[in-house]
């Protein structure tokens, strides 16, 4: 599957991306917490660690000028296996991780990373920390299958938006830079 995607950033980072390209993604341990409950440097997005990009020109644009100051757009096209594609599109990918969580929610582990990730405000971090989970413990290490990506529609928090649950656009979270097939100004 093939896809252009589109990412806001600044000025500086589109400077720096038009030079070296998009750097590695950094993978981050699981279960992202210390045992003192300390987090890491970063908190995850709502689809996890990762690249995002918009499928909508638009909605980045958008993005862009409400969130970044001195802002550019990116543009990159991707290249993916349906087998590396985490889908929330696809009702038995949902489904799957809807199991997952429906799971461990009665586990220890949730409890701890609920007390230090939250799902209020632009991101939902512990969705997004549960997904990274789910990526590492469930597919990679009990099925064997690597992601290199997540998609799913998103509410990105914009004034034409704002407070709504409503899903406004279909975002990517590029866990794994090799998937990029071209990179545009």
């Amino acid at each position: 599957m093939r896809e252009q995607l589109y990412h806001a950033t600044t000025s500086d980072n589109y400077n720096a991306i038009q030079k070296d390209g998009f750097r590695n993604i950094k993978n981050f341990p699981t279960p992202l917490v210390l045992h003192h409950g300390k987090r890491y440097q970063k908190d995850p997005g709502t689809l996890g660690f990762g690249l995002y990009g918009f499928d909508s020109k638009l909605l980045a644009t958008c993005f862009g000028e409400e969130k970044i100051v001195d802002f550019k757009i990116c543009s990159f096209e991707i290249d993916i296996l349906k087998d590396n594609l985490l889908d929330f599109l696809d009702k038995d990918d949902r489904n799957r991780y809807l199991e997952y969580k429906k799971m461990i929610n009665s586990k220890p582990i949730y409890k701890t990373l609920s007390k230090v990730f939250s799902n209020h405000g632009s991101q939902s971090s512990l969705e997004g920390a549960l997904l990274e989970m789910y990526l590492t413990e469930i597919l990679q290490c009990k099925y064997k299958i690597k992601i290199l990506c997540v998609r799913g529609m998103t509410t990105t928090q914009i004034t034409s938006s704002k407070g709504s649950d409503l899903a406004n656009g279909c975002e990517y979270c590029i866990k794994n830079t090799s998937i990029l097939i071209s990179e545009e100004e």
